[in-house]
């Protein structure tokens, strides 16, 4: 992810990228250009002292692709933020944590404004599938009753080591799955939450309750798990409000599933919605972003979410035509 973020601001007019901080050591020392493969020397080496690159070089923003959970970012972006230096990263823990982790989240945001800053968490789930483009969905309906959205996604593209997290690959019966997952041994989609409550805070809706639940997808040709499904709902009074499905599989022709997003709206009007493919969830974070940075740039100091912007804009030309600095 940070390789191709760096290679989409190298195309930007208007960005700069004055440092890179890496822990690989083989890309230490290096020239970024060479690196992430742009064809040119951007004259900017590739550190492991974030520090030090922060000090030496003053950068109006840092954008982050490193953890995925909250408790381990927050250290990282810590010596930004004391810095007075913006922040946006992938962290799917950051891009809406105020139910699930309010302490540490009141924590950042406290942050961010005693020292001037604006932080961002946004991606493609959650940022922008089951949030961003829900929002923007709703902003033109009257009424609304109930929302469901599915994303369906081939697992394949990201190889063993990736997959491992999920319980790829793995011989499990059902009971041994969520055992697994109970114990935290297993990850699933647990962000998905998050977008069920930013929805719902946009909405209006106060909900009673959130739930996951999740299965795992069984090959009847290996006999081993292929991929998972979850399902993610918002409660009010009983009812189900929101419900957010999530499948992947390795072998997804295989499993029967169909590569897709699909949206539906209850209430007037009603909505049907299917992306055929489903929106391009790497791209997405990416783009998204980069795209953020002038908006970030923008905005008063603390920890902010995608509902508190704008309608989130492709940026194809300068981008200092957005900035009001």
């Amino acid at each position: 992810m940070g390789s191709e973020m760096a290679r989409l601001m190298s195309r930007k007019k208007g960005l700069e990228i004055v440092g890179a901080v890496e822990v690989i050591e083989s890309m230490i020392g290096k020239d970024l250009g060479d690196v992430i493969g742009v064809g040119k020397k951007m004259r900017v080496k590739v550190s492991n002292d974030i520090g030090k690159v922060l000090s030496g070089t003053r950068p109006d923003i840092v954008l982050y692709a490193t953890a995925g959970v909250l408790e381990k970012l927050y250290p990282q972006i810590s010596p930004a933020l004391k810095a007075g230096i913006d922040v946006i990263s992938t962290c799917e823990d950051l891009a809406y944590p105020f139910k699930r982790q309010p302490e540490l989240s009141k924590k950042i945001d406290r942050e961010a404004r005693k020292y001037g800053v604006t932080v961002l968490g946004t991606g493609s789930v959650p940022g922008f599938v089951f949030d961003t483009f829900l929002i923007v969905l709703c902003g033109v309906c009257e009424d609304i009753r109930r929302i469901e959205a599915s994303r369906t996604t081939d697992y394949s593209v990201y190889g063993e080591l990736a997959n491992r997290r999920w319980g790829i690959g793995r011989t499990l019966t059902l009971d041994q799955y969520r055992a697994a997952v109970a114990n935290k041994e297993l990850r699933i989609m647990e962000p998905i939450m998050d977008s069920v409550h930013m929805v719902a805070d946009v909405i209006g809706w106060e909900l009673d309750d959130a739930k996951i639940t999740s299965e795992p997808i069984i090959s009847k040709t290996t006999g081993r798990m292929s991929g998972f499904r979850q399902r993610t709902v918002g409660i009010a009074k009983g009812v189900e409000f929101i419900i957010l499905n999530y499948a992947c599989s390795i072998m997804p022709k295989e499993d029967g599933l169909e590569i897709n997003d699909v949206f539906s709206i209850e209430g007037k009007p009603n909505m049907n919605l299917v992306i055929k493919g489903g929106f391009a969830g790497d791209a997405i974070t990416v783009a998204n972003n980069v795209n953020m940075i002038p908006h970030v740039m923008n905005a008063e100091p603390g920890l902010k979410t995608m509902k508190d912007f704008v309608v989130p804009q492709g940026t194809l030309s300068d981008v200092t035509r957005l900035l009001r600095i």
